[in-house]
């Protein structure tokens, strides 16, 4: 392959040369050549030389291929290969690992240290970040809650130089910046384009003196004239933002006129609510910064405290973090002499992927290229890291800089990845959305196929369709269209070659934003017959297989713990049925005639007990008529063939916890139980084989250094306590579809890429702390009263956040059409929102229709495999004397769960099962502090806490914030004000049943219940909504969706509708009819999934 004249230019530029490139424009290849052009014309040899790659595999490819090339181009040259094998080729921290010691001293390290990855790291602060807040003085803690600090600190500690730099910029600047920034958002308001169109139309127009409309266009007109010129700023923008447009007599009007001013007031009044929502042009000093003032020396001398323990903790034991090797490394190179000496030693560097450079590392690279040859190789388009620091800036900054000296610039615009008529399109997609960043990028490779190459579609459906049935709807069409394109046999090219063939499963990826959007996908596309591979991950500890095996290594901690004891048998390791356990929970046990329960092997730390989930207060239908006795005694007690073995092994296990470490004691339950044959013969079976290898590899590096059970069961609870990402394991795909991120999916291509998911909203969750070296620091808390303070800083830097994402998602979208080589399909699972609103220009300007795929009921009913036979005679009834079905009163959200699955409704309120997965109940918890934060009006963090001293502080925190979205959403105002009766209970006679349940609000006309969801599905709650209005009489209802602060409200109509529903699922409740209606949205999040044998499996 020869070089483009493009390529060429960057090649062999004489000098200094920053490289714009383009996605699949060679830049690889043309980095090979400029490596061999210092080899060959300017005879620089490679131990002068520093090549920086983003990855430790791109890394390894480029000395790969350049050493190919040497020994094709320079045969007769064997001491340049021997000196290439020593070369500097790899990523920015083995370039700053090697600083470090080559000048230990300088850097502060110890000489031998060893280097933390990313997973290793997290783990180590978990474990020490807890030590070094206790040795904080209690004068801290006095100005800053604990529970603050410790948030704060770990975010601190990540990025510790900025960190430093912003703290130590104080306050004393604010009054002049917070001046400057009012400004800006004034003039940027003011110089919007809809603002001075509807300004211009408010100007033209004008109606009788006397008409409504024209009172509230006067009023617009008046206050955006003070805010252009800047007088009265808050109270014009507050009356602009309180606009109505009712009323307006066409008469008083000249033609067209009424609606064009409506359209410019509306207009005006939602630019002046964002402008007073986000905060910045009323931004001032205020008593949250009063209060910040006043705690911000704590906080540094506390961020001091603890870098400077952790760091003599990581100074003792050798080792380092991949931030403290750019920390180290830039202190080493504040010294003259060494950077003197790295000066001499390297004359040329050339970096790669530079557009995701972040500060620190810009500020270390520039004291180490300030004299020498640097070659910068980026594309601002392609940079989607900011959640590691890095900076778009950076590399523009570097640009201009090298230009500035006399360095040249050159951009690769020639894809060799993309015909021409898709990067076409992607052309005109983008150039609208990606601004002074955009690129035209050009091709001369022929499509394979007619058009189109880009293709769009929305799962359309009826308002009352939930996000998980449009979510399968629009999977099940995904798999459709492929099917279609496989079956018929859609020419794809081949990589590299002008030749075709037909496409494979292999030839194409679905991408997304997020790794939980992609296993209904993949279960979509097996259920059509298409092989498909989820690549990887990032929640190893939220897999089936890592519960399982947590589950085992708690019961080893403590036998007592009765839900990790059924867990384990339930699980793949015994798969003991649900008939033999409900059977063990009601044979009645009146003594325990032997010991069986085996003393904790070692006292565990005060602040680290081991607590069993289940709590021995109440009774449960799992312990049995007496709650004191344990399962594991029961499960010795009761004489069941089936059990015997199980027993033999678990106390087997349990003698040698002592002796073996945990990943021997995994290694051993598998080998007595067959577990990883049983998953092997599983759905996705080789998804769940690497997740099951993925926790044992953990396992093996929690235990190191101690080799105890115990230790590493406290270490896996503060990581899933810390809710640290725990990448999953990647797997080939090999001729298979491949699933995965967008971000996971960088550097690749893909005959035909699918771009799913784009309506997904995007959450909200704010830190409590940011920072910036240019501006300073800014804090989110809570006072005394439990009302949420942000400091103005914080208005500021969040405002600035959410720009950077926004654009930020714009470059997503664009890194993953560009991984398509021959055709790219967007689908959405809603019409509009998300990242369809985002991407919407573009389309219309490249001409791109949105094709519609009508909802198909019929595709939600999936084909259940055939039931075993339940034996209901056999297992006794949990719940009141039998009426019909046995039962005479329930909950009034058992409404909404026999909607839902009347299979789900048995082993729920029938059987009292108590279900399996720790994930919903934390969620159940969470709600209900929620709402005990709203009953009791309580806003402090430890106060709510003492309500479920086992939930964490995050959890508990979280409960807070929903309790305050309610407490200051404007939708929610007539509610707090108009509530007559809190946490009302009622009772509703109905079908031969009785209904009890407590309303959270009550209003003179209407009720309303909070609900903290993840996913707003008012659909599923209207049964229990329609039984509270019945049971007072009212006809309004409503919910608050306190997570996203949103008000939905029940039409009469819909709850009549309701009403007549009710009445068949009564009936149907009475007869005793539990037939399952599995489908995805129901069974995922199922507590009885795994034992389901109607559960869902694919259409």
């Amino acid at each position: 392959m020869s070089l483009s004249w493009q390529q060429q230019a960057a090649a062999y530029a004489p000098g200094s040369v920053a490289v714009t490139a383009g996605a699949g424009t060679g830049k690889t290849y043309m980095l090979v050549e400029r490596y061999l052009y210092y080899l060959q014309e300017r005879g620089v040899s490679p131990l002068s030389m520093v090549a920086v790659t983003f990855t430790d595999k791109a890394a390894r490819e480029l000395r790969s291929r350049v050493r190919t090339a040497v020994a094709q181009q320079l045969p007769d040259s064997p001491d340049i290969l021997a000196e290439l094998e020593a070369a500097q080729i790899g990523t920015i921290h083995a370039l700053a690992a090697w600083i470090c010691r080559q000048y230990p001293q300088e850097a502060g390290v110890a000489p031998d240290f060893t280097i933390l990855d990313d997973l290793e790291g997290e783990i180590w602060l978990a474990d020490r970040l807890q030590e070094a807040l206790a040795k904080l003085p209690e004068t801290i803690y006095q100005k800053v809650p604990y529970s603050l600090l410790s948030q704060v600190l770990e975010i601190l500690i990540a990025d510790p130089i900025s960190a430093q730099r912003s703290l130590a910029q104080g306050t004393e600047h604010c009054d002049r910046l917070f001046a400057e920034i009012r400004q800006d958002a004034v003039t940027q308001l003011c110089q919007n384009s809809d603002w001075q169109n509807s300004r211009s139309i408010l100007d033209r127009y004008i109606g009788k003196m006397g008409d409504k409309l024209e009172a509230y266009r006067q009023a617009a007109t008046l206050a955006i004239a003070d805010l252009e010129a800047g007088r009265n700023i808050n109270q014009a923008l507050e009356c602009l933002a309180k606009l109505t447009i009712r009323g307006g007599s066409q008469k008083n009007w000249e033609k067209g006129a009424i609606d064009a001013v409506k359209n410019a007031i509306v207009t005006v009044r939602n630019l002046a609510r964002q402008a007073l929502s986000a905060g910045l042009i009323t931004l001032e000093w205020g008593e949250a910064d009063d209060r910040l003032a006043s705690i911000l020396d704590a906080l540094s001398e506390a961020f001091d405290a603890v870098q400077t323990e952790l760091n003599r903790i990581k100074f003792r034991s050798r080792m380092l973090t991949f931030a403290d090797l750019e920390v180290r490394a830039l202190q080493a190179l504040q010294t003259e002499r060494v950077r003197a000496e790295c000066r001499d030693r390297y004359r040329v560097f050339l970096v790669d992927e530079f557009q995701d450079t972040n500060p620190v590392q810009a500020e270390f690279l520039e004291l180490l290229t300030e004299t020498s040859e640097l070659t910068i190789v980026g594309d601002g388009k392609q940079s989607i890291y900011g959640f590691r620091r890095a900076d778009v800036s950076v590399f523009d900054r570097f640009r201009d800089r090298l230009v500035s000296q006399g360095g040249k610039l050159v951009e690769l615009s020639l894809s060799f990845r993309t015909h021409q008529l898709l990067i076409d399109r992607i052309n005109r997609i983008f150039k609208p959305l990606l601004g002074t960043l955009h690129q035209d990028l050009e091709s001369s490779i022929e499509p394979p196929h007619p058009a189109p190459h880009v293709r769009v579609y929305t799962v359309q459906a009826p308002k009352e369709v939930n996000k998980p049935q449009r979510q399968l709807a629009e999977a099940q069409h995904i798999a459709r269209l492929l099917q279609e394109m496989l079956e018929r046999q859609t020419p794809v090219r081949e990589k590299h070659s002008p030749l075709s063939r037909s496409i494979a499963p292999g030839d194409i990826a679905i991408l997304a934003r997020t790794w939980d959007a992609l296993q209904i996908y993949s279960e979509a596309l097996e259920a059509a017959g298409i092989p498909a591979v989820v690549a990887g991950g990032d929640s190893l500890l939220t897999t089936r297989e890592a519960k399982d095996a947590i589950a085992f290594l708690r019961f080893l901690c403590d036998p007592s713990d009765d839900i990790a004891l059924v867990a384990v048998l339930r699980s793949p390791f015994f798969a003991i049925s649900d008939r033999i356990l409900f059977q063990i929970a009601q044979t009645q046990i009146s003594h325990i005639s032997h010991p069986t329960l085996p003393e904790r092997a070692k006292p565990l730390e005060s602040n680290q007990t081991l607590q069993p989930i289940n709590s021995r207060s109440k009774a449960s239908p799992l312990q049995g008529e007496n709650p004191q006795i344990t399962w594991w005694q029961r499960l010795q007690s009761v004489n069941l063939p089936e059990l015997a073995e199980t027993i033999e092994s678990l106390k087997e296990l349990l003698k040698e916890r002592y002796r073996e470490p945990p990943s021997r004691l995994l290694q051993k339950i598998d080998r007595a139980t067959g577990y990883t044959a049983t998953i092997a013969n599983l759905p996705n079976a080789e998804r769940r084989e690497a997740d099951w290898r993925g926790f044992r590899e953990l396992v093996r590096t929690l235990e190191a250094g101690t080799h105890d059970v115990f230790t590493v069961v406290r270490r896996l609870k503060r990581l899933i306590q810390s809710d640290v990402k725990i990448p999953r394991l990647p797997l080939d795909a090999k001729n298979a579809v491949s699933l995965m991120t967008v971000h996971a999916a960088k550097g690749l291509e893909w005959s035909m890429v699918v771009v799913a998911d784009l309506t997904r909203s995007t959450p909200n969750n704010s830190p409590p702390i940011y920072f910036d070296p240019e501006f300073g620091v800014g804090l989110k808390w809570e006072d005394e009263n439990g009302e949420p303070c942000k400091s103005s800083l914080y208005i500021l830097l969040d405002n600035l956040r959410k720009q950077r994402e926004e654009a930020e998602t714009l470059r997503v979208l664009y890194v993953a059409l560009t991984r398509a080589r021959d055709v790219a399909i967007l689908t959405a699972n809603d019409t509009k929102g998300g990242n369809l609103d985002r991407l919407r220009p573009g389309l219309e300007t490249a001409g791109i229709p949105i094709q519609i795929w009508e909802f198909d009921p019929k595709s939600q009913t999936p084909n259940p495999k055939p039931q075993t036979p339940n034996p209901k005679s056999q297992t006794p009834n949990t719940l009141l004397s039998p009426v019909g079905s046995g039962l005479s009163e329930l909950p009034i959200t058992a409404l909404s769960e026999y909607a839902a699955c009347p299979q789900r409704f048995e082993f729920h309120f029938i059987l009292g099962h108590p279900g399996l997965g720790e994930g919903g109940a934390i969620a159940k918890r969470v709600g209900t502090l929620t709402h005990k934060a709203l009953e009791l009006g309580i806003r402090d963090v430890k106060m709510l806490a003492s309500f479920d001293p086992e939930l964490t502080l995050v959890r508990v925190e979280q409960a807070i914030e929903f309790a305050e979205n309610f407490d200051r959403h404007p939708d929610f105002i007539s509610f707090r004000q108009g509530a007559i009766a809190k946490e009302k209970t009622v009772i509703l006679e109905f079908g031969g049943l009785t209904f009890n349940g407590v309303i959270d609000l009550v209003g003179k006309d209407w009720i309303l219940d909070y609900k903290t969801d993840t996913e707003i599905d008012p659909q599923h709650h209207r049964f229990q909504l329609w039984a509270y209005a019945e049971a007072i009489g009212v006809k309004n209802a409503h919910i608050a969706y306190l997570r996203h602060s949103q008000l939905y409200t029940f039409s009469p109509k819909e709850l009549t509708n309701t009403r007549q529903e009710a009445e068949k699922l009564a009936l149907q409740i009475g007869s005793g009819n539990y037939d399952p209606k599995p489908s995805v949205e129901v069974c995922k999040k199922c507590p009885y999934k795994e034992i389901c044998s109607s559960r869902f499996r694919g259409s």
